[in-house]
């Protein structure tokens, strides 16, 4: 079991902070179903903040598609204010044709699967069988 955080109430006058914990670190944490309600309870009351959510966290909480919110951590400034005026949408960026260098990543991880692709696809027609 693992505390991630303990309330103690603040000194006579003082302002309440919150505390802070940080989504990663959350995530790979084995907390108790007790524990988990109370931080939640917590969450709730504003006694405590989570910062630096992975991307699942962050797509569960605001309910967008976890692969939209690659897309949009990796736009520039200039390309997420064209999306954010509706001049562009996230889409075009989601659905974009992947760069060389991707591409370049993608074949030297998958070298041998590549090259059966390839025979699969450039293999010539078989003739068809006479009856």
């Amino acid at each position: 079991m693992v505390l991630l955080h303990q309330n103690t109430p603040p000194p006579r006058g003082a302002q309440a902070t919150a505390k802070k914990i940080s989504g990663r670190k959350l995530s790979r944490k084995r907390i108790s179903p007790i524990h988990l309600a109370l931080l939640a309870a917590d969450l709730v009351k504003g006694e405590v903040e989570i910062s630096n959510l992975t991307p699942t966290q962050a797509s569960g909480l605001t309910g967008a598609s976890v692969g939209y919110v690659h897309t949009a951590s990796k736009l520039t400034p200039e390309e997420r204010e064209d999306v954010k005026r509706g001049r562009a949408s996230l889409s075009q960026f989601h659905n974009r044709e992947p760069s060389d260098a991707r591409l370049d990543r993608i074949v030297r991880k998958y070298p041998q699967r590549i090259m059966q692709a390839l025979d699969r696809y450039t293999q010539p027609p078989l003739p068809l069988a006479a009856e």
